[in-house]
């Protein structure tokens, strides 16, 4: 894991990606944000792109008042994504690969249960002979957003996505994400230096929880084009963090 922080609670601070990733990705695995290792062409294209982060007190041990102190966090994050202009889309993949079998198969990545009514397309991808990697997208919207924020704590296998970009929401993009832009060594892990250098530029906004699962702090992280520096301070001060 990346070094710790100490976060700014009840605030919105920027972060140069360049230069501040290992503050970003405190409390997560190196590779999931590996700038370290990024080549000159990545490193020019992060040169383009901003991140921010909100944070919100943890339970400091006290796990009593983990409830409050996550619904706060989960409250926040709703409004704030919701507020993003373009189509909000929730990934989400297998925690690693697993065998395949039937069963697996037709429970797909998404609980049909849990969500009738989800809008989504998934995938099955094979790691080899034996094991796969099932994996998905759905959209998001005020009906179904609690229900992905508890899912997508992890942020190892989920995000959050806002973009308009054309044939986006398909099993090709769900597909791309997987082999291009997710390692499988062990637990698969998400290499968001790769997803946000694909998505980014082209204006989509992604989101991932940070923090360390709340004994600290809770966050929300936002990466974006620069270009969309003040879409994101107009949408968090549209925020009265007073009241939620």
């Amino acid at each position: 894991m990346e070094g710790q922080h100490r976060p700014f609670f009840d605030q919105m601070k920027e972060y140069d990606i360049l230069e501040d990733y290992e503050v970003l990705n405190a409390w997560k695995d190196v590779i999931s944000l590996p700038v370290g290792k990024a080549s000159k062409i990545e490193l020019d294209g992060l040169k383009t792109l901003t991140a921010f982060e909100v944070s919100f007190e943890g339970t400091a041990g006290d796990r009593t008042i983990f409830d409050t102190q996550y619904n706060r966090f989960v409250r926040f994050s709703r409004e704030m994504i919701l507020l993003s202009p373009f189509p909000i889309y929730f990934y989400q993949s297998d925690f690693k690969p697993e065998l395949i079998s039937r069963l697996r198969t037709y429970k797909g990545i998404f609980s049909k249960k849990t969500l009738p009514d989800i809008d989504c397309c998934e995938v099955e991808i094979a790691i080899n002979n034996k094991m796969s990697i099932i994996a998905g997208l759905a959209k998001v919207d005020s009906s179904n957003f609690n229900f992905y924020s508890n899912t997508g704590i992890d942020s190892a296998h989920s995000f959050i996505i806002a973009t308009e970009e054309s044939g986006f929401f398909t099993k090709n993009t769900v597909s791309t994400i997987v082999q291009e832009f997710t390692s499988h060594h062990g637990m698969s892990e998400i290499n968001y230096l790769k997803l946000i250098l694909r998505y980014c530029p082209q204006g989509a906004i992604i989101y991932r929880f940070g923090g360390d699962g709340g004994d600290r702090y809770f966050s929300l992280q936002i990466f974006c084009s620069k270009l969309n520096r003040k879409l994101i301070t107009a949408m968090y001060q549209k925020i009265n963090l007073l009241d939620l």
